[in-house]
């Protein structure tokens, strides 16, 4: 038995069948990093979340959401377990790594001269991300990076790892380079005894006759890296030399994972 079905054939907004029409033709940006010191597990995350991203093409003054993009981020979609901040804690998590790539999409973007709309620190310093103010964390579905071409051509993305410099660069290509960009930061503007920290980075956009185009300012507050210990950090049961004050203002702020680790 046979049954006829009717089948509406719709093109892509983007197609690799004209290139042309889009005239990508250079480089006018780029993003890097330095992931030393990340196991395979991380790397292999790093590549994997990477293909996602390496030959979008975004339109014309559109706004792209990086976690949008990104998709589900679980054992499915090809990712292994690796560390990540969560809550409170520095814990194994499908995916654990991505971020690497968020870091060097924002820096791309500020080094290109697009306009960053959402960007979030990561709780605290993470040194595959500095320096300190430079990095932009990623949670599916949030937090979120988002970015807009602010131009009227088309962007091409181009993702690139170095496993022998364990360096990660994100390039974007477009039909020319528009834009005169100025960094200045990260600056630290504060730094406590507790290890917390306080940065800003101002990216200044001009077009090639030099009128100012726009001005962001990116605040980044990190707490201290000892308030997200891993699992294998936690202490379960209190220090004879702690006071009954020390180990009370600890257990209100680990206690779920102390009596986790209790169970077991």
């Amino acid at each position: 038995m046979y049954i006829s079905l009717a089948i509406k054939e719709e093109s892509p907004e983007i197609s690799t069948k004209n290139p042309d029409k889009y005239q990508i033709k250079e480089l006018i940006g780029t993003g890097k990093s330095d992931f030393t010191g990340s196991t395979q597990t991380r790397i292999y995350n790093i590549e994997t979340a990477a293909k996602r991203f390496n030959g979008l093409v975004i339109k014309p003054n559109e706004e792209f959401s990086f976690t949008t993009i990104l998709g589900e981020v679980d054992e499915t979609t090809g990712y292994k377990e690796e560390l990540v901040i969560k809550k409170n804690q520095t814990v194994p998590e499908f995916g654990g790594g991505i971020c690497q790539l968020s870091t060097t999409m924002f820096r791309a973007a500020l080094n290109t001269g697009l306009k960053v709309t959402e960007r979030h620190n990561h709780s605290y310093p993470v040194h595959y991300y500095n320096p300190p103010g430079t990095d932009a964390t990623v949670y599916v579905p949030k937090p979120d990076l988002k970015i807009k071409n602010t131009t009227d051509d088309y962007l091409l993305i181009q993702t690139r790892i170095d496993k022998t410099t364990r360096k990660f660069y994100i390039d974007f290509y477009s039909r020319e380079d528009l834009f005169n960009v100025e960094l200045i930061g990260p600056e630290v503007v504060e730094r406590t005894s507790e290890g917390k920290l306080r940065t800003t980075l101002k990216q200044i956009v001009k077009n090639k006759d030099d009128q100012e185009v726009f001005q962001d300012i990116f605040k980044s507050f990190y707490d201290n890296p000892a308030n997200y210990p891993s699992p294998n950090q936690i202490i379960t049961e209190k220090p004879k030399d702690w006071s009954g004050r020390q180990w009370d203002e600890y257990y209100a702020k680990f206690g779920g994972m102390i009596e986790e680790l209790r169970k077991d």
